[in-house]
């Protein structure tokens, strides 16, 4: 990441911790390729959304007889229009879409939404996705502490792991979702808001842990793209 990608993650950080009412997250989880393509697809077509008509798009959507590149650039149009037609239009389609469309449906579903939810207040939301989805202004993570050996955890340890996460993520706004103690690792799934430093609050969470004789890693794995995979861990254990 360059120095004007940081400043500007700062800026949005900022704007989350002072603004979260301005955020929206998307709350499904959407693949990460399917989500630089149909940005980067956006940014190609962005200029002919002013020219796009309602009716010749949600036609192409709903004809078998379209291609897939038709229908793609159709539900990004779609989208691109501050028209309630076009968010239904959208809608529909999404109640029974082509598997290998959904997630693309899914993100002009959002960013229909968040478009005439702009129009509307008349002001600027910004619109986040990850891999892992989230929900209001919080974004969803996998991570995962490793012990310092590869041996179960014991009986009481459970108690305090879950204990010390949940103590160490309710100060700073954040949700447990699922929690997975396995030999040698814990998995953990959780809502966290956009402004805070995950790497802090999980480096706290260990030596907490850790001031019980739980024995683990100061290394913490953190992704907010999917899940982190057995292999992944494994490799790092």
């Amino acid at each position: 990441m360059d120095s004007a990608d940081k400043n500007i993650l700062i800026k949005i950080k900022e704007m989350a911790k002072l603004h979260p009412e301005r955020f929206r997250v998307v709350e499904a989880q959407i693949d990460i390729a399917v989500q630089l393509e149909y940005f980067d697809r956006l940014s190609v077509l962005r200029k002919q959304a002013h020219n796009a008509d309602i009716e010749i798009l949600s036609k192409t959507i709903f004809n078998i007889d379209s291609s897939e590149q038709e229908i793609k650039d159709a539900l990004i149009l779609l989208a691109s229009i501050a028209e309630p037609k076009a968010y239904r239009s959208i809608e529909k389609y999404l109640e029974t879409p082509e598997s290998k469309y959904k997630d693309w449906a899914m993100l002009a579903y959002h960013a229909s939404r968040l478009l005439l939810e702009m129009s509307l207040l008349d002001e600027s939301l910004v619109f986040i996705s990850s891999g892992l989805g989230g929900k209001q202004h919080k974004l969803r993570y996998s991570i995962v502490l490793l012990k310092n050996d590869k041996s179960e955890f014991v009986d009481f340890q459970h108690k305090i792991i879950k204990n010390e996460i949940e103590a160490g993520l309710e100060p700073v706004d954040s949700e447990l979702e699922e929690l997975q103690i396995c030999e040698g690792f814990i998995q953990i799934l959780c809502l966290m808001p956009l402004y805070i430093n995950l790497k802090i609050v999980f480096e706290n969470i260990v030596s907490e842990i850790n001031n019980y004789g739980v024995g683990l890693r100061s290394h913490v794995m953190i992704t907010n793209e999917g899940i982190i995979s057995k292999e992944d861990i494994q490799k790092n254990l």
